[in-house]
């Protein structure tokens, strides 16, 4: 037997809205990228807007066995093109490597400028 949601969760909304739609005559269909982080704290993963970043606590990202130990991750990050929340490297916050989205339908590739600036790359 399957389950099934009630048609009026707010939940399915958000989802509907959650993929932009593109705009006629922009190059990649995703138009007025943000251009800045914004960071902030204590918000849920579903809450993160374009553009959002959320540090992780050391003491949750790093290992307890290990102390000494680099965490992989340092922060979340809503896709500026989608939204869509991505574990982000400290490699790639300080702009060494490129972010990617993870959203199959996305093509957000941009680097991370000096903490603060998004610097979009052409996509293939």
């Amino acid at each position: 037997m399957k389950m099934r949601r009630n048609r009026g969760d707010p939940r399915d909304s958000r989802r509907e809205n959650a993929r932009p739609k593109g705009v006629a005559g922009s190059r990649d269909g995703f138009s007025n990228p943000p251009l800045l982080l914004h960071r902030v704290q204590g918000l849920e993963l579903s809450e993160l807007a374009p553009g959002d970043v959320q540090m992780i606590d050391k003491a949750v990202s790093g290992s307890p066995s290990e102390p000494d130990v680099a965490p992989a991750f340092c922060a979340v990050l809503g896709c500026p093109l989608c939204g869509t929340p991505t574990l982000i490297t400290l490699a790639q916050y300080s702009g060494t490597l490129p972010v990617m989205c993870r959203a199959a339908w996305c093509p957000g590739l941009y680097r991370i400028l000096e903490e603060e600036q998004f610097i979009y790359m052409p996509v293939n």
